[in-house]
């Protein structure tokens, strides 16, 4: 399958859309790591990424969706399902308060597609929606990605956040904020989109 890259922002074009509009059974995989937190997309990339997803859906024709989240782990957060209202419901439900302060692994994730797709029974066209800032700590991408491309899986990596980065929020165990986190040198680290990650994903 075609493997595509889109960086977010606010507008789609046109042939991103288009390719799109072919797919039947959709996975969203939506990053929920710590660095997700960032607010260089407003109000911070979480949020924006669910906005994007929302705004997608309205725009596809997709028989089924599914919604699985990801940090160091991957969980299916929404079965495949063709009642849309639902999957909404469960993206809605994705907190950036409870988001995960692990570290991310784009393996575990596709991975987790992989059984997705397998469990869900067989379909023409299988769409992965990638959304993540590119932070990879992943043991076995390239082994994953061959065995998506196998499956005739088209995946779409869309980058949440700026190259320029910013500082990532930290709260305590009751939501409220405490500073910022910070690097080896005690100094606030800057958590920066990860484009060639992504680039070289696709």
């Amino acid at each position: 399958g075609a493997i595509f890259l889109a960086i977010l922002r606010p507008q789609w074009g046109r042939k991103e859309q288009q390719v799109m509009q072919e797919g039947r059974d959709l996975l969203v995989l939506l990053d929920i790591s710590g660095s997700m937190r960032a607010q260089d997309l407003k109000p911070n990339r979480i949020s924006f990424a669910k906005l994007k997803i929302r705004t997608l859906l309205q725009q596809l024709t997709c028989e089924r969706v599914g919604l699985i989240l990801f940090s160091g782990t991957a969980f299916l957060q929404c079965p495949m399902t063709s009642d849309q209202g639902a999957f909404l419901m469960f993206l809605e439900n994705v907190d950036p308060e409870v988001i995960s302060s692990g570290t991310t692994a784009l393996d575990q994730a596709l991975q987790k597609a992989l059984d997705t797709f397998k469990q869900a029974g067989e379909r023409k066209h299988k769409l992965v929606l990638l959304l993540t800032d590119g932070e990879d700590f992943s043991s076995n991408l390239d082994g994953v990605k061959k065995q998506a491309s196998q499956a005739g899986i088209s995946l779409f990596a869309l980058g949440v956040g700026t190259p320029e980065g910013a500082p990532i929020p930290k709260f305590d165990a009751y939501g409220k904020p405490q500073g910022h986190e910070t690097d080896e040198q005690g100094g606030i680290a800057l958590s920066k989109l990860n484009e060639p990650t992504l680039q070289e994903l696709a």
